[in-house]
């Protein structure tokens, strides 16, 4: 039999236990031999004390071919919440499309905003952008709530090399995925497609 006298207890305070014996309940030996054969506690009494924070279980499967094992461990935790409600607001970003183009290399978008991408988009370059800048080419446009923003483009240079830029884009974050896009887009830099080798990157 369990009891929990967590409730009852304070740590580095005393705390006296009282345990009684009863002997008119009844038993599976009868009420009688209850009475008669036991006059006290007849088994172990043990208390327990444990963290908060603990192992509740563990058990191992032995894969001895393999020369392995599968630890399975649970942890229970007890005490106040850890968590508390929240709000959140809708940020100036919405929604992010992306065009099927060899800059982003192998980097994975299927057109859209993925998880990947979470870390890397911030506010982009705001349009439309102004005609005496030139024709760009928009290989990543978002939406905001109440305009749209490039955040990889491509345009011609003041001598008519091509130059990708990249705006609202945390390329040079020291994370997997921004240094995989950076790479992709340096290799896309690199190659014929852009003859004259242009690239600005502008966090």
């Amino acid at each position: 039999m369990f009891y929990d006298i967590i409730d009852l207890v304070k740590l580095g305070q005393a705390a006296e236990i009282v345990a009684t014996v009863r002997s008119d309940t009844p038993s599976r030996k009868g009420c009688m031999a209850t009475v008669h054969r036991f006059g006290g506690f007849y088994r172990d009494i043990e208390l327990e004390a444990t963290p908060t924070t603990r192992l509740d279980d563990v058990w191992v499967r032995g894969g001895l071919d393999k020369k392995a094992a599968l630890v399975n461990v649970s942890i229970r935790r007890e005490g106040e919440p850890n968590i508390q409600l929240g709000w959140w607001s809708l940020g100036d970003q919405i929604g992010t499309a992306f065009a099927r183009h060899p800059v982003f290399g192998d980097f994975p978008h299927d057109g859209r905003l993925s998880p990947l991408w979470f870390r890397l988009i911030k506010r982009g370059l705001p349009l439309a952008i102004d005609p005496k800048f030139g024709e760009i080419e928009h290989f990543a446009v978002g939406e905001g709530q109440k305009q749209y923003f490039s955040y990889v483009c491509q345009k011609k240079g003041p001598n008519g090399q091509p130059l990708l830029m990249t705006r609202g884009v945390d390329l040079l974050a020291d994370t997997p995925e921004g240094i995989c896009l950076l790479d992709a887009m340096v290799d896309f830099a690199r190659g014929d497609s852009l003859v004259g080798r242009g690239v600005t990157v502008e966090p």
